[in-house]
């Protein structure tokens, strides 16, 4: 193999670099922050995806999240490009919600249920920037979210969650729109025993 290379000819070259910062604050509060350089028609456009402050120490099962959050709907909308099982956001996400998804500024409230079984109710407020389905940055009109999840174990090889979404906001102008979601994941890994 020959090391000549062509004069302009690109060797290595990224579609996104995510970096996070996370520490904690206080004993109380933990803060994260997520930035991203991603190529945008032949640019690098810089974003900040997600900054956040969370009190996970609010008692009675209760943790909050305060500033720019990724909208708590379905399973996957939350997740980073580099925690996703494939190259991009599925196009239920990017159709509704916008190319990265929902993130803007906001508040969030999490409950975890008591008991041996994993139950987690979120509700959010959250001010929509101009996407497909929410818009409205800026007008003073908020998006109200709520999320419900949990897990089940069938087997030291299968488990399952379960998600329920819904979300209302405003779509332009004085009107609002509103979403429904159900997510569901059956995870089977066999032979994990003992693992």
């Amino acid at each position: 193999m020959s090391g000549n290379v062509p004069v302009g000819e690109k060797r290595i070259d990224f579609n996104e670099i995510e970096l996070g910062i996370a520490a904690d604050v206080d004993p109380h509060v933990r803060g994260e922050m997520y930035i991203s350089w991603a190529k945008e028609d032949g640019e690098t456009v810089t974003d900040v995806e997600e900054a956040f402050g969370q009190y996970n120490h609010l008692g009675k099962n209760l943790s909050a999240k305060f500033g720019k959050i990724a909208a708590a709907v379905g399973r996957v909308q939350r997740n980073h490009a580099d925690a996703q099982n494939y190259l991009g956001y599925p196009l239920f996400v990017e159709d509704l919600l916008g190319p990265e998804g929902l993130r803007a500024g906001g508040a969030s409230l999490s409950y975890l249920f008591p008991g041996d079984k994993f139950q987690e109710l979120t509700l959010e407020t959250i001010d929509p920037d101009d996407g497909p389905l929410f818009a409205g940055a800026n007008s003073g009109q908020l998006l109200w979210l709520g999320h419900y999840r949990t897990f089940f174990d069938f087997s030291e090889d299968a488990s399952a969650q379960l998600g329920f979404s819904y979300a209302n906001g405003p779509s332009g102008g004085s009107r609002r729109s509103d979403l429904f979601g159900i997510d569901f994941v059956y995870k089977w890994i066999p032979g994990t025993k003992g693992k």
